[in-house]
């Protein structure tokens, strides 16, 4: 507790002290670009990032009854990529995870 609220998820942590005690930042990616049937993002990151992934789902309907999936994505130098599943319709977006286990992601993208 923290004057009385609960700072749960990390990433609200480290971005706090980024800004009032000047930790180290949260990881930037760039936007997401699609080519080629796979997802890439650069990013630039203080902390080491240790691993990133895919996410997506090729459900309809409201956002939270979609069943979501995870898979790893490759991580090169300074960009997370990974390879599209070919079902369709398909709503996906990439995070990346660093060394404290804080994890941001980029925006979403959808192909009919």
């Amino acid at each position: 507790m923290i004057r009385g609220h609960y700072w749960g998820p990390e990433e609200i942590v480290v971005f706090v002290n980024s800004v009032l005690k000047q930790g180290d930042p949260l990881a930037k990616l760039s936007p997401m670009k699609t080519a080629e049937g796979k997802a890439t993002a650069s990013f630039t990151a203080k902390v080491p990032v240790l691993k990133g992934h895919l996410n997506y789902t090729t459900d309809v309907g409201s956002w939270q009854n979609r069943k979501w999936q995870t898979v790893e994505a490759k991580i090169v130098e300074d960009s997370v990529a990974a390879k599209l599943p070919r079902q369709r319709p398909l709503v996906y977006y990439l995070d990346v995870v660093d060394r404290r286990g804080a994890m941001v992601s980029t925006e979403h993208a959808e192909l009919p």
